[in-house]
């Protein structure tokens, strides 16, 4: 089997939507779009995950979502302190 299909097989519906979401973030092309419904359903499985909140406001700041991403990043921050 593929290294996805492999994937898919081990890893929650979740993960998979942040690993895919990641993947597309990193490349210079991407549909916001896409990247934001992978996140949220990423968020849907593990809504104190604070990675996923990171990322969801890495996106808002690229699309100059300012106050969106300021609380997105609060939200990160309170959920991982050790990481502010």
């Amino acid at each position: 089997p593929s290294r996805a299909a492999l994937a898919s097989t081990l890893l929650p519906v979740g993960e998979i939507a942040l690993i895919q979401a990641r993947n597309l973030l990193a490349q210079a092309q991407y549909s916001p779009e896409l990247v934001e419904r992978l996140l949220q359903q990423a968020l849907r499985e593990r809504p104190l995950y604070a990675p996923a909140w990171l990322d969801l406001a890495e996106l808002a700041q690229r699309q100059g979502q300012l106050p969106e991403a300021v609380r997105y990043l609060e939200y990160a921050r309170a959920l991982w302190p050790q990481r502010s």
